[in-house]
């Protein structure tokens, strides 16, 4: 949930995008330096491969270019997302790919305001082992 992130910078929150995880999400507008992010660093229960998503209400006011910067056990990787483009409404996780991680070095998952224009929004990240 979005409550699990250490966030920096003013995001507010809201209900008006279903769908979305626990009691609402965060939202920031894109600015063309970063002055906000989100930060995700889970305690894995087992090093290997793991798919990670990332959950978010879409709507024709979100960015189209997400910033979302990834460290592995193989170093920082850059993922960007149409947060205006919609999920099945029976699967709201949007895949941002498969990553190697272990439990010496935990993963960390940033999601960045770092843009051109549009919301970006933190509600929910979930790592899949595969």
């Amino acid at each position: 949930d979005d409550t699990d992130a250490v966030v920096k910078g003013t995001w507010l929150h809201s209900i008006s995008s279903a769908p979305f995880l626990m009691y609402n999400y965060q939202f920031v507008a894109q600015t063309p330096k970063e002055t906000a992010s989100a930060v995700y660093q889970p305690k894995l229960p087992e090093d290997g491969n793991y798919e990670v998503q990332l959950m978010y209400s879409a709507d024709t006011n979100r960015s189209k270019k997400a910033r979302i910067v990834i460290i592995d056990d193989e170093g920082e990787k850059e993922v960007w997302v149409d947060m205006s483009k919609k999920n099945t409404a029976a699967n709201p996780w949007h895949s941002l790919g498969e990553f190697k991680f272990s439990k010496q070095k935990q993963p960390k998952v940033t999601i960045s305001n770092k843009g051109d224009g549009g919301i970006v929004v933190a509600d929910g990240l979930r790592f899949n082992k595969i």
